[in-house]
């Protein structure tokens, strides 16, 4: 998505998580002339475009269900076919994906993972995966502390784009995944370890992930074809399967 038309979202998207559009902006021009002045650690943007143009991209979020989504989505696919796909994933998912032997081919992140771990593996990862880094009004610090250890970084901002960095649209890690994807045409999109009902988490990360849930129903209605696999759903559509046929036999009965 180009910006003139992922402006409008993004500041009903201020207004409504109460965000600083002038902090975005203190740190995309951060970002900004920090890789003015290292390039050497930017990757080419054609070896993004190259990872998702065209090809089927597998997309991991970060819920507490990725592996047993991961798990049911692998078991669908035999190893032959399991090479034609890309794999993206969203921050702290870096760490759960190298823990099974998957070394993602991209990742988007604002370096806010939960864990120490979690920027570690993305480091580690960057060696090989081209890394999306976000700057936003929250994460100055981070950027400042760990941009000097990325390499193949794509840096990444919410508001207007200053020289040398992306805005592609989108606002969580997850859901910035999907626009990345729908900009450069991705063939489709397969999302798992996604949560949007997550109760364990705080009413502003609440806000978010109902924002990621409008804006991939965006992408969906605007053509990206999108595939959710998620174990938890699977078992609740099972749950109500059983429960609708026990309920058929006692009417027979009846």
């Amino acid at each position: 998505m180009h910006y003139k038309k992922w402006e409008p979202v993004y500041h009903e998207i201020l207004e409504d998580m109460g965000f600083s559009e002038k902090d975005d902006i203190l740190s995309a021009n951060y970002i900004s002339e920090y890789f003015k002045s290292n390039p050497e650690n930017i990757a080419k943007i054609e070896d993004l475009e190259k990872i998702i143009f065209n090809n089927s991209i597998v997309i991991c979020g970060n819920s507490p269900d990725l592996i047993y989504d991961l798990s049911y989505f692998l078991s669908t696919v035999s190893n032959f076919d399991i090479r034609s796909y890309k794999f993206i994933a969203a921050d702290g998912a870096t760490s759960a994906l190298i823990n099974i032997g998957i070394i993602p081919d991209a990742i988007v992140t604002d370096l806010d993972g939960k864990h120490l771990d979690d920027i570690t593996n993305e480091i580690n990862a960057s060696n090989k995966s081209v890394v999306l880094i976000h700057a936003h009004g929250d994460n100055l610090n981070l950027l400042k502390k760990y941009l000097p250890q990325f390499k193949n970084v794509i840096p990444t901002c919410q508001s207007r784009p200053p020289s040398g960095v992306f805005n592609f649209g989108g606002f969580t890690d997850g859901d910035r995944c999907l626009f990345v994807s729908d900009f450069f045409k991705a063939k489709n999109c397969i999302l798992v370890g996604f949560d949007f009902k997550d109760k364990h988490v705080s009413d502003s990360k609440h806000k978010k992930l109902k924002w990621a849930k409008k804006l991939i129903k965006t992408l969906k209605k605007e053509g990206l074809p999108v595939t959710y696999v998620s174990i938890r759903k699977l078992k609740r559509s099972k749950q109500k399967q059983n429960e609708k046929q026990k309920y058929e036999k006692t009417q027979k009965k009846i």
